[in-house]
């Protein structure tokens, strides 16, 4: 009986270290048993924490983060035998400080993820350290595009979409920020956020200028009615589009035109301004 307790608990311990090895090797590897009598040694985890993964991070560069990703699993699979735990910890912990460096730089993780708090949860939910470092290495590779693409002055791939789709859609006065942030595939809260940080200005404010600007141009037809600019340009209501229009550029839209046709009262319009 005592003999069968104690042959229990040594099963539970090599149980728990074949668990070890799972995390370590991943799926679909064969665990011998002399591996799993290794298992148990201790690890330094200093050279893990000096890997640097803020500066490719932070300028952008995905090369050297995929360099960077390669040195942290080599060195997680190396050092990773006393707990599986604690390997979850310290992959978890090295995105946590990555994400708190960003965000004093000024990179929110919210303008990249969707839910960041969702993303977190995947990382420390992988059962294997190799599902660890793909979620932690693309997570960090969508923060890396984004610093990128903030540094070089271009727009992320949202943002160009959502950006076409205002200039094929600005007409329609229907044309809302959801309607936008849908065709970006983003939700109404994190494209407001996003749109903000990347173009400067808010919806709005861009869409004011885009159908202003457009309605500026339209304007050097001198046959072009006002009344049909404000259509053109996503309004249906004329005094609407005339209010707009002053407050944009100083002055009502016929004498807008006036001043940059330099003919007073030749034009057939009958606006209200």
């Amino acid at each position: 009986m005592l003999w069968g307790i104690r042959l229990l608990d040594q099963c539970y311990q090599e149980a728990h270290e074949a668990l070890k090895l799972k995390y370590i090797k991943g799926d679909n590897q064969n665990l011998r048993f002399q591996d799993i009598k290794g298992a148990g040694k201790e690890s330094d985890p200093s050279p893990i924490l000096d890997i640097d993964l803020i500066t490719p991070v932070k300028s952008g560069n995905v090369k050297l983060l995929e360099k960077r990703m390669g040195e942290l699993e080599a060195l997680l699979k190396q050092a990773g035998m006393d707990s599986y735990i604690y390997m979850q910890f310290m992959v978890s912990s090295l995105y946590s400080a990555v994400l708190k460096e960003l965000g004093d730089a000024g990179i929110c993780a919210e303008l990249v993820f969707e839910n960041p708090v969702e993303e977190y949860k995947k990382l420390i939910g992988c059962e294997t350290i190799g599902r660890a470092i793909g979620v932690l290495g693309e997570n960090l590779k969508r923060i890396c595009e984004y610093a990128g693409s903030q540094k070089s002055g271009a727009y992320s791939r949202p943002m160009v979409k959502a950006l076409a789709y205002m200039e094929e859609n600005y007409s329609s006065p229907a044309l809302s920020l959801e309607d936008t942030a849908a065709a970006a595939g983003l939700s109404s809260a994190r494209f407001s956020t996003s749109f903000k940080s990347e173009t400067g200005v808010t919806f709005t404010d861009y869409l004011l200028k885009l159908r202003m600007e457009k309605a500026k141009e339209l304007m050097r037809d001198p046959n072009r009615k006002i009344y049909e600019i404000a259509m053109m340009t996503g309004y249906s209501n004329i005094p609407y589009f005339s209010t707009a229009f002053k407050k944009y550029t100083g002055c009502p839209p016929s004498e807008y035109r006036e001043k940059r046709q330099g003919f007073s009262g030749q034009t057939r319009d009958s606006v209200i301004d």
